[in-house]
């Protein structure tokens, strides 16, 4: 083991958090530098917030049950997320802790004022179907520079009257439309997704995700910081307010504390800068748009809330499903989950809970939170006649401060790799360029893993390698359909089709 190094993580969220465990078990002392009053970032949760009565308005009497925070959006896991998966194992998170989602459904909207039963989402269409196994098979120069609409509208089997959308299967979890999303980050998605499609192929915790999965990783960051004889201290209320490069090209990143005058200067040390893209860029200069042209890149990339809104009834709902749902034909793209069914922090709380996140949030942007909480509510009702007559409290998060990097098209070359022309600099974060591709949190564990990987490389070689999982393998009957593309499109195309259609059956 190297001699203990000092490292510096900027930013204390999913990304930051991953490449601080994978570090202190390689000989370096950690100091994480965050700006708020805890760590997860926007995988994490909150424990004091601002309620809303079941009428809107802010009511500073209101407080979640004792031990219940209430997470930034509700999460679910694909089971393409390898390096997540392995992460839970090496932090603890077991069996017990995770539902193991079977079923995709609708929530039809309520008929003469009764809300409907919950149905299997419908199949995808043989068009849909045909879409899908057409975007699988394309390599790269076939789709860099397209949105996933664009690709559609080319292809063969395309009608005017019976257009395709694809929005139900992946976008309904993103925070960017069909007409807008790349649709090589489409074609990344589904090349990971379909492996596993015959399986349980999504997961969601049981309980918040700072409790079983944030607190459990920072703990686990102390306990393997002992273990290998380092440390890692972290620094709450600490920003970053300047990033500059000294005569011999290495970055000096300026942090101050909030509440506390003293601003401390990161140099020469190694860095990871694991901030969002939007504020990252913020500091770009002319002495930086020359030295580091990554960062006059991120202007390309564009963020957008992910909206998210706790309903927490006072009686328990009949009929509320286990699974994840989406609210059929809804305009703001509504998902949701009963967690009231599947967290031990809920089990004594008398009523549902069901956390909802709006995919379609663009608009939203400029309300306040009891304008955000009105806007969704006028939509719930069309599927919940109980709200607002039994409902305690709405937690609203419209996450406006904290957006999320969408996949646009040809933003894949703006998008930066860990490493930089600076010799101590190196990012992460799920805007860096990296296997996963599109914004997850598989892709925050990445490109941690990632940026620690080269971090190793450069300052400890001699120690093991950070494990890196690789995306979910293509099975080779499908990769052999993918090479055969570039020879013959519709025979490969229709043979996918049919090895999918068996899969589905």
């Amino acid at each position: 083991m190297a001699d203990n190094i000092k490292l510096n993580v900027v930013g204390g969220g999913l990304a930051g958090m991953v490449a601080a465990y994978e570090l202190v078990q390689r000989g370096f002392d950690v100091d994480l530098y965050e700006s708020t009053s805890r760590l997860g970032g926007k995988a994490g949760s909150d424990y004091n917030i601002c309620l809303f009565d079941k009428h809107g308005k802010l009511d500073p009497k209101l407080s979640l049950p004792d031990g219940v925070a209430s997470d930034h959006g509700y999460h679910v896991f694909p089971k393409w997320y390898t390096n997540m998966r392995q992460l839970w194992e090496q932090i603890g998170v077991g069996s017990e802790d995770v539902y193991e989602g079977l079923l995709y459904l609708d929530q039809p909207p309520a008929t003469d004022g009764v809300r409907q039963p919950v149905a299997k989402e419908e199949d995808a269409s043989p068009q849909q179907l045909m879409a899908i196994c057409d975007l699988f098979l394309q390599p790269d120069k076939a789709v860099d520079n397209l949105t996933l609409q664009a690709f559609l509208h080319s292809r063969d089997y395309f009608q005017p009257d019976n257009p395709i959308s694809l929005n139900s299967f992946i976008l309904n979890a993103l925070t960017i439309g069909d007409a807008d999303i790349s649709s090589r980050a489409c074609r990344n998605v589904f090349r990971q997704w379909i492996p596993v499609f015959p399986e349980k192929n999504w997961d969601a915790l049981r309980g918040s995700l700072q409790r079983v999965l944030i607190d459990r990783l920072e703990a686990a960051i102390h306990k393997e910081a002992e273990n290998a004889g380092t440390s890692c201290t972290i620094h709450y209320g600490h920003s970053m307010i300047d990033l500059e490069l000294d005569d011999d090209g290495f970055a000096v990143v300026t942090i101050e504390g909030d509440g506390n005058p003293v601003t401390r200067q990161l140099a020469k040390d190694p860095i990871i800068l694991a901030i969002p893209q939007e504020i990252l860029r913020s500091f770009n200069s002319q002495q930086l748009f020359t030295s580091l042209p990554q960062l006059s890149k991120l202007h390309y990339l564009r963020s957008n809330p992910f909206t998210a809104l706790d309903v927490f009834f006072t009686r328990k709902l009949d009929g509320m499903p286990e699974e994840h749902f989406t609210l059929q034909d809804s305009y703001w793209g509504l998902t949701g989950f009963e967690i009231s069914q599947h967290w031990p922090e809920l089990a004594d709380y008398p009523g549902s809970v069901i956390q909802l996140v709006a995919a379609n949030s663009r608009s939203l942007t400029g309300l306040d939170a009891e304008g955000f909480i009105s806007v969704i509510v006028d939509e719930l009702k069309r599927y919940y006649p109980e709200i607002p007559d039994d409902v305690a409290f709405f937690v609203p998060h419209t996450n406006m401060d904290v957006p999320l990097f969408v996949n646009d098209v040809n933003t894949w070359d703006a998008r930066p790799e860990p490493l930089t022309a600076s010799p101590n600099l190196f990012l992460a974060g799920d805007f860096t360029q990296n296997d996963t591709d599109v914004t997850s949190m598989e892709g925050a564990v990445r490109t941690g893993r990632n940026a620690a990987e080269h971090i190793r490389i450069q300052y400890a070689s001699e120690t093991p390698e950070v494990p890196i999982q690789p995306t979910t393998p293509i099975p080779p009957q499908m990769q052999q359909l993918i090479q055969l593309a570039e020879f013959d499109p519709v025979g490969a195309r229709l043979a996918l089709f049919g090895a999918f259609a068996a899969m589905r059956a």
